[in-house]
């Protein structure tokens, strides 16, 4: 018996077949099959396939009319005869090794399925799929629906990433439906509510390489399948005997699904569809008789979507979700009566023991108290973690820990906004304190003005002389026409109001969730395209002339300080937030704010690099930007600070290793007689 089945639908994949194949051909394990279904590719997928099935006689090509993926790995698993079985589309990719760590983790274990990591690559940099396995399962310890509480949310629904005996899949006749989309969960999530011992393991096996062109983006042509699908899944899970036990579990995964087609379908003006889902959305909310609950009494599951769930609530039919825009007014007082937090405060932690007590205890001692706190530790290798685990224990209904694998703050607040369930959003860093009235003054601003952003004032505390001082550059009062106003009023001037630090702002929270704001993954400036963007999105801005934050300077554990070590993240940063802008078209009406703050931003970070190489990496990138803006264009008067704009215009015109000596003001032959260590002038020679 062969022992893995590798089980590859095709479609019209000729551009990217030939790199996902090699992946499979290559991979260190040998004992495997790899069955290629040609779903009536059009293009010349089917001659590739030939041509490696002439090198490899562990190819099997099979060919059907284009029935869609469900008919295809359907087909693969009738025809196969590997004892355990995995899947691959024909546009991602096995990871180097994948199919000996599926192989060892489920023969050695016994395992009726394992389940692993996918990832995905933007530009260099290799990111998680979160979807592709939940956190928060427990790694290489045996688990099914009878152990864990959400079975379902352990990933969506994607059989790649997976390895699976075939011996349960015929046992208990799991197949694939053959519907154009949402065919895969039917098979997967059966695959999970049938196995009796489940391990995921800690490991990358699968680069997922979203197509553009493939079904991923057209979700919205075959609208009807998700709720399909997932009708005939309760049903067999019902005939199992798994459902009550499963339900929350159940629903949980399935309203995700039908709030992303809904807004997806209201979004594209296609109401008929969209009523039916927002219909399912009730029944479900029906059944699981949760309409007039609070917050605290819902399943722990449910509760990570429950904002979601009271929009369905609060509206009659698909025309009031439609015109719903945040929470309206009538139903701002719901909040207030403790049915949800009034605020989420999403907290990213990393080792900061020394700094973390005084921190949270700021926090608690809140003159407003219905509040949540989401700690997300970023693989802090001090005391934090320990630190965070005892507050938890003492408030436990205040205040959640989430452990992640090192990341960023950018990562950690995306994952904190996964779990948050308040009216509004607060980020907060772990080294700061918070003036005790900061709830109750930003949340009465936002009640009162209706806006989707408030912006207040602070103080930077300097850590090592113990003094504070008013930070003016936080809330830029000088660009401020009226306390409230729209973004638009000060064009000119939006950028300039106050930087893209998060933690002097609160937002409503259904205004990021509808617009899909997240931070970007960048080491620094992660916050960039977050703040900026929001701010040039929103209906309206509110301000207040307070200091309500404390911000420590000289940590040595902060990323203040470090921007030698990646000086061009704020380049890749403000380049994402000018490509969303445009895609708005809304740019044009920001142009003037953004190309001052950008230029603002390369004189900074060029002042505060400390490196021979980071400067230069800096000039080299900042010269391609700036050129790429054409800032030689714009005339003189169309800048704030003209010395920067000299600066930058000096960038754009003069070469690299001009720029470095003029810079540092010396010669490279003074350069060298002035460095007294063998090292430095050997790294001056390499980078000049």
């Amino acid at each position: 018996m062969i022992s893995i089945t590798v089980i590859m639908p095709v479609y019209n994949s000729a551009k990217t077949l030939s790199e996902s194949v090699e992946s499979v051909l290559s991979q260190s394990f040998r004992d495997f099959e790899l069955i290629c279904i040609n779903d009536g590719s059009t293009d010349e997928s089917e001659e590739i396939l030939k041509n490696y099935r002439q090198k490899d006689d562990r190819i099997v090509i099979l060919k059907q009319n284009n029935s869609g993926a469900g008919a295809a790995r359907n087909k693969g698993l009738e025809a196969s005869k590997g004892k355990y079985i995995t899947f691959l589309d024909s546009d991602d990719l096995f990871a180097e090794n994948a199919l000996k760590k599926l192989y060892d983790s489920i023969n050695t274990t016994n395992a009726d399925l394992v389940r692993a990591i996918a990832y995905t690559k933007k530009e260099e940099t290799v990111e998680k799929l979160d979807w592709s396995l939940d956190s928060q399962v427990p790694f290489n310890q045996p688990f099914n629906w009878e152990t864990i509480d959400d079975i379902f949310s352990i990933s969506a629904g994607q059989p790649w990433g997976m390895i699976v005996s075939k011996e349960l899949i015929d046992q208990n006749n799991i197949q694939f439906l053959e519907l154009r989309r949402s065919e895969d969960l039917y098979f997967t999530y059966l695959c999970y509510a049938c196995a009796k011992k489940i391990i995921a393991i800690d490991e990358y096996v699968v680069e997922y390489r979203p197509q553009t062109t493939g079904m991923e983006s057209t979700k919205t042509n075959y609208p009807l399948d998700s709720l399909k699908s997932r009708e005939l899944l309760k049903e067999r899970l019902v005939k199992l005997g798994v459902y009550e036990g499963t339900k929350n579990s159940f629903w949980y995964r399935g309203l995700i699904s039908y709030f992303e087609m809904l807004d997806r379908l209201v979004k594209n003006n296609q109401l008929a569809e969209a009523s039916e889902y927002y219909q399912e959305i009730r029944n479900a909310i029906n059944e699981l008789g949760i309409e007039s609950k609070s917050y605290f009494e819902y399943p722990n599951v449910l509760k990570r979507i429950f904002p979601k769930i009271r929009k369905v609530i609060l509206t009659k039919n698909i025309k009031e979700y439609k015109d719903l825009s945040g929470v309206s007014i009538k139903y701002d007082y719901k909040f207030n009566l403790g049915i949800q937090p009034i605020v989420s405060i999403i907290m990213p932690v990393k080792n900061t023991e020394l700094f973390i007590r005084q921190c949270i205890n700021s926090i608690l001692n809140q003159t407003l108290q219905n509040f949540e706190l989401i700690c997300v530790d970023d693989g802090s290798d001090d005391s934090t973690p320990e630190i965070l685990d005892g507050y938890q224990s003492r408030y436990p209904d205040k205040i959640r820990v989430i452990h992640n694998k090192a990341s960023n703050a950018g990562v950690c607040r995306n994952i904190g906004m996964r779990y948050a369930h308040g009216k509004y959003l607060l980020f907060l860093d772990s080294d700061d304190t918070f003036k005790n009235t900061m709830l109750e003054k930003a949340v009465r601003a936002l009640d009162e003005s209706w806006a989707d952003v408030l912006i207040f004032g602070g103080n930077v505390y300097n850590n090592k002389t113990k003094q504070y001082y008013k930070a003016e550059w936080l809330l830029r009062w000088e660009f401020v026409i009226s306390k409230q106003f729209k973004p638009t009023d000060i064009s000119n001037y939006l950028f300039q109001i106050t930087t893209p630090n998060p933690w002097n702002k609160m937002y409503r929270s259904n205004y990021i969730w509808d617009n899909n704001i997240q931070f970007q993954s960048n080491m620094r400036a992660n916050d960039v395209f977050f703040t900026y963007y929001a701010l040039a999105n929103a209906k309206k801005i509110t301000v207040l002339n307070e200091q309500l934050v404390n911000w420590r300077t000289n940590n040595p554990h902060s990323l203040q300080g470090s921007n030698s070590q990646t000086p061009t993240c704020f380049l890749k940063a403000y380049t994402k937030l000018h490509d969303e802008l445009v895609l708005e078209g809304i740019y044009e009406e920001y142009e003037q704010s953004f190309i001052n703050v950008l230029i603002s931003n390369v004189c900074y970070t060029l002042e505060s690099t400390k490196t021979f190489k980071s400067t230069k990496e800096l000039l080299k990138q900042a010269k391609v930007v700036l050129n790429g803006y054409k800032i030689q264009e714009y005339d003189k008067s169309y800048f704030y600070e003209p010395e920067k704009y000299e600066k930058c215009l000096k960038i754009c015109n003069m070469s690299v290793k001009e720029l470095l000596r003029e810079k540092y003001d010396l010669s490279f032959g003074s350069i060298v007689r002035n460095i007294k260590t063998n090292g430095v002038r050997n790294s001056i020679r390499k980078y000049m």
